[in-house]
């Protein structure tokens, strides 16, 4: 097994784009979503989900080996990574949602854009709306709608 692995993280570190820094800033290169890329993502989205790896205590917040996410992300990469055949089983849930948030936050267009802002609030207003309960609606109900209403009805 560790064999595996190992041959595994030389073939990526050889192999990948995801590493090479930019000579200006020293940053990562941000990355394009193409097609086979966004088909990639979501297939890691997939086994992070069919796995039972949403369940795991803190699974975007704890990173796991970042060597081994480096391995994900370098894989995820290679001009001829396979989905199907990749050894995810091998990799930790916080391993493969830190390679996902690694490569998401690299991505050189962000995934919500500055353009869908009125929309966002839009969504929110309608639900606000549906969710909002009047001071008529919530004397009838037996409800108080606002914290001074029910400081009020204490003292009463």
């Amino acid at each position: 097994m560790r064999k595996l692995r190992h041959g595994i993280d030389s073939f990526v570190s050889e192999t990948s784009s995801f590493t090479h820094k930019s000579a200006s800033c020293g940053d990562f290169q941000p990355l394009k979503l193409t097609s086979t890329l966004q088909y990639r993502l979501s297939y890691l989205m997939t086994v992070l989900e069919n796995s039972g790896a949403l369940g795991v205590e803190g699974i975007f917040r704890k990173t796991g080996s970042l060597t081994q996410q480096r391995a994900v992300v370098d894989a995820l990469l290679h001009q001829d990574f396979n989905c199907t055949t990749f050894p995810w089983h091998e990799y930790s849930a916080h391993e493969l949602a830190g390679a996902l948030k690694s490569m998401i936050s690299h991505l050189d267009q962000p995934l919500l854009t500055s353009g869908l802002i009125p929309f966002y609030l839009q969504a929110a207003k309608k639900k606000r709306k549906k969710n909002l309960i009047t001071m008529e609606d919530s004397n009838k109900m037996g409800i108080y709608a606002d914290f001074d209403t029910f400081k009020r009805s204490i003292k009463g």
